[in-house]
């Protein structure tokens, strides 16, 4: 199977297709858009992954003679969130795609969101936990971090410098996988961040409207609370038990099944099967 993607599509489902394809096929990335005909006559892709104004006469063409299967990403304009996304245009929030006259399957880039990436679990380490982390990488979540800096024994990393001894300054994200491998908990204010605290088994206290996770904040008195829990050894508990059936879930649901599921849809059973005989040895 050979897939000729779109080159830094930043769409969580282009990464997820991309990472498979490297582990049971092959993938080429083409910038030059104006050189797709000459790349599709030499690569000879069996899936096409572009944005919806690529998908043009060419594109077609190829898809008809050779068999070839088009997946594009759409987009629209002025929505609110992924569940306004998905009700307006009859998608569900965990079923992001839709049929498409010039494609096999059309996903909507508002309503495509990230998914546990269970690359991350290579970094789990059996490691003594103690440690409450701070990631702190955008403006407007340094109040949090500067109350938690100021009345809570944090470690505090990110883009964003803190005034505080507890900020350890900025890391790759090869160092914040170490540290959540040593964080009992961390407090992260994105999806990703607290995924991979799931998955390398440090409790995330998130920022959300919504309690996603083992424990969520929107002000001091929520983050508070929870912080409390952390430091309770019966609340902690529970929350570890919260985390552990978060588990349970993105080993059903992850950056991994949701090429499975592309690639059935798209016919590629022998790929699918392939992929989650890999999954099921990255779970295990």
């Amino acid at each position: 199977m050979r897939i000729l993607t779109q080159a830094d599509l930043p769409y969580p489902t282009s990464k997820n297709i991309n990472s498979a394809a490297a582990m049971i096929g092959s993938f080429a990335a083409i910038r030059d858009m104006g050189q797709l005909p000459k790349a599709l006559n030499q690569y000879k892709p069996n899936i096409l992954v572009l944005e919806e104004k690529y998908v043009d006469g060419v594109v077609q063409a190829y898809r008809n003679q050779n068999n070839a299967k088009v997946i594009c990403f759409q987009s629209y304009p002025q929505f609110i969130n992924t569940d306004e996304v998905a009700k307006k245009h009859n998608v569900s929030s965990s079923r992001r795609f839709s049929h498409h006259t010039k494609a096999d399957i059309a996903i909507h880039i508002d309503a495509d969101i990230p998914k546990p990436n269970l690359d991350t679990l290579n970094f789990k380490e059996d490691v003594e936990k103690t440690d409450i982390s701070v990631f702190c990488d955008d403006e407007k979540d340094v109040f949090f971090t500067k109350f938690l800096c100021d009345n809570y024994r944090v470690k505090a990393y990110g883009a964003v410098k803190i005034d505080s001894p507890r900020y350890l300054g900025q890391i790759s994200q090869i160092e914040k996988y170490e540290i959540l491998n040593k964080s009992k908990a961390s407090v992260t204010f994105s999806a990703l961040d607290a995924q991979d605290s799931v998955l390398l088994g440090s409790c995330p206290v998130s920022y959300s409207k919504d309690d996603l996770f083992s424990r969520s904040f929107n002000n001091i008195i929520t983050l508070t609370d929870c912080l409390d829990n952390v430091n309770d050894e019966n609340a902690f508990k529970s929350m570890q038990e919260d985390m552990a059936k978060i588990m349970n879930a993105y080993k059903e649901d992850n950056n991994v099944s949701s090429a499975i599921e592309i690639f059935k849809q798209l016919g590629f059973n022998k790929q699918a099967t392939q992929l989650d005989e890999i999954m099921k040895e990255m779970l295990s």
